[in-house]
């Protein structure tokens, strides 16, 4: 059985290689949006740190919420932010990106729950219409699927 150490030291393996492969694709964010709340240095935070460093942005804008499984956080928040061309990494849990996948995708949260590893690149591509095109990655940047 792993250690609590171990697995602390592997999430944290796996959000340099997300940032090493971001960094690799080319890939610049405007702002980025976690979940978790002021009070702690979540996971996400610490995720996040990581794939920023790897990609040089230390000072982009950064959101701190509890609200992203709320439909009303995507309409609101996100998709404003996507329409004005802006790239937005979200840094989160399982619960809070499935329910904003299937707010873009008009499908239900259980297509979307627990189907990628942790620290699974997520990456929507919209075109001026509102249409996507989606890839999800590992860590290390090999294709999972795309849609």
């Amino acid at each position: 059985m792993e250690s609590d150490l171990e697995l602390k030291l592997e999430g944290r393996q796996q959000a340099a290689d997300a940032g090493e492969t971001l960094q690799e694709k080319r890939f610049r964010f405007d702002q980025a949006i976690i979940s978790g709340t002021d009070f702690i240095q979540s996971p996400a935070q610490i995720s996040l740190d990581i794939v920023l460093t790897a990609l040089g942005q230390e000072d982009i804008t950064i959101t701190k919420t509890s609200k992203l499984r709320a439909r009303s956080y995507y309409d609101n928040r996100i998709k404003p932010l996507v329409q004005e061309g802006k790239n937005v990494l979200v840094v989160a849990h399982t619960n809070p990106i499935a329910s904003i996948m299937s707010h873009i995708e008009g499908q239900s949260v259980e297509k979307f729950e627990g189907k990628w590893e942790n620290v699974a690149l997520i990456v929507y591509d919209f075109n001026s219409a509102g249409q996507f095109k989606r890839a999800i990655y590992d860590p290390k940047g090999d294709v999972i699927t795309t849609v």
